[in-house]
């Protein structure tokens, strides 16, 4: 069944590609007016309805092939019904030092209901009237409510759960910058780097294209440190075209691996103050090629790793 709703009338449009044998329709967690009209579009016939706690139960007629003549599609119009409560939107922060997140709602200035664990909020559940933390890894899911309008879509947002990483003690001043290694190879994954030879080392002062050697069929690992001014949550974002993989402290913290467009993807990590190991790989096949590493913290917006805060 589809769906598709007229904000300018308030009407609501159910499409079925097929003609229900048991001339019985359920619409199920769907609460509507008891005047509301109900009919068949092509006939114009008006449906009998019941609700039966969270659904509806609407009787077709008999299928007559001399009235009801399509062939694709049979709609049924709900009159006067249909309006739904605004999406809720969730922000999600960690504060310096805080492995507790902070769930901040925007409730699109109506009532907003969220679980913790997962399930569908209902006009029973918990309320939201205010910014509020979680304990370990879970599930939010929200749900703004309005008298007389149908409950809005579902928002999901999934909490993970943190540790702290500890810095790595250095016996030696570390000096600024990274090392490097180019390959040149017919690649599809950059999991293809650890069986080839490079063709080319040294050292960088930021994660870039710069230091390949073409423009197709190649790819570039970048190995050091990050130094983390401060103990907090980060957050990473990697961009790339084609696949590439972000190590921190020797585990892969985002893998945006494959054969693919401009992608971002995005993950967190609890590092203490000082210094981290870092590690990017990066495979090129053909056409554009972009590899970025921006982070945050906190409320920060992202933002380039500075070339000062990379070491080997």
């Amino acid at each position: 069944m589809f769906f598709t709703y007229n904000p300018t009338l308030n009407n609501l449009y159910a499409l079925l590609p097929i003609y229900p044998s048991s001339k019985k329709l359920v619409i199920k967690d769907f609460t509507i007016p008891a005047e509301t009209k109900i009919e068949l579009m092509e006939t114009k016939d008006r449906l009998k309805w019941q609700q039966k706690e969270k659904d509806i139960e609407i009787q077709l007629p008999d299928f007559d092939p001399n009235r009801i003549k399509s062939e694709y599609a049979f709609v049924i119009k709900l009159t006067n019904c249909g309006a739904f409560a605004g999406k809720p939107k969730l922000e999600v922060h960690y504060e310096d030092q805080s492995l507790t997140p902070l769930i901040h709602i925007d409730t699109r200035n109506m009532e907003c209901r969220y679980t913790i664990d997962g399930g569908t909020p209902s006009e029973q559940s918990m309320l939201y009237t205010k910014p509020f933390s979680v304990d370990g890894a879970c599930t939010i899911s929200a749900r703004c409510f309005k008298n007389g309008i149908l409950p809005g879509a579902v928002v999901n947002q999934k909490i993970d759960s943190y540790k702290w990483h500890n810095a790595i003690a250095t016996f030696v001043m570390p000096k600024q910058g990274l090392l490097y290694k180019a390959y040149e190879l017919e690649s599809d994954s950059v999991n293809d780097l650890q069986h080839s030879k490079a063709i080319k080392t040294g050292e960088c002062k930021i994660i870039s294209l710069n230091d390949s050697t073409r423009s197709l069929n190649f790819g570039l690992e970048f190995e050091g440190f990050f130094n983390a001014t401060k103990d907090a949550v980060y957050t990473f974002y990697l961009t790339s075209d084609d696949g590439s993989v972000l190590w921190m402290d020797g585990e892969v913290l985002i893998d945006n691996d494959g054969l693919h467009g401009d992608v971002e993807k995005s993950n967190r990590i609890a590092l203490q103050k000082g210094l981290h190991r870092i590690k990017v790989a990066f495979a090129q096949a053909g056409g554009a090629a972009t590899l970025k590493l921006l982070y945050s913290t906190g409320k920060q917006s992202p933002k380039e790793i500075e070339a000062e805060n990379l070491f080997h």
